[in-house]
């Protein structure tokens, strides 16, 4: 098994590609978090 190594730079095209909708959970968990505690950013 290869090791996987964690790149901030690559991880967003990395988990779009594996989840086609992960830009939308990302939005949906941001405006849940949103009207809960006034964050405004996606986790």
């Amino acid at each position: 098994m290869e090791q996987f190594h964690f790149d901030p730079k690559t991880y967003p095209a990395m988990v779009s590609a594996e989840v086609s909708a992960y830009d939308q959970l990302q939005n949906e968990v941001a405006a849940g978090a949103k009207s809960r505690t006034g964050t405004h950013r996606p986790i």
